[in-house]
């Protein structure tokens, strides 16, 4: 039986395998939000911005909005209903003109 060289995995299969990957790290369980969420983000050139919670955690959160210059590593200032402290942006998924925004709260700030 010949055998046949593996190929080497495509981005999408890498996506994907980073993607479940990240989603056995989560440590707490998700659920639904709704509210306005402020952001304040450390760098002196953005301004102020709000958004929508999409849903919380014990550890983090995720937001809609329409900012398309947050960056993955960038420390916010945030408040909403379930709490306010400071967060780390981990990811951004832009849909066309709205970003989705996953934040992990710093420990310091709980």
């Amino acid at each position: 039986m010949a055998s046949h060289p593996q190929k080497p995995p495509t981005p999408r299969a890498k996506r994907e395998s980073a993607l479940t990957h990240t989603i056995d790290r989560r440590q707490s369980e998700r659920h639904a939000a709704d509210g306005e969420v402020v952001l304040l983000p450390e760098s002196p050139q953005l301004v102020e911005l709000r958004g929508n919670l999409l849903d919380v955690s014990e550890t983090g959160f995720r937001v809609g909005h329409s900012c398309m210059t947050l960056a993955s590593g960038q420390i916010v200032a945030f408040v909403h209903a379930t709490g306010c402290g400071k967060a780390r942006v981990v990811w951004n998924r832009v849909h066309g003109q709205s970003v989705e925004t996953g934040f992990v709260i710093l420990p310091h700030s709980l």
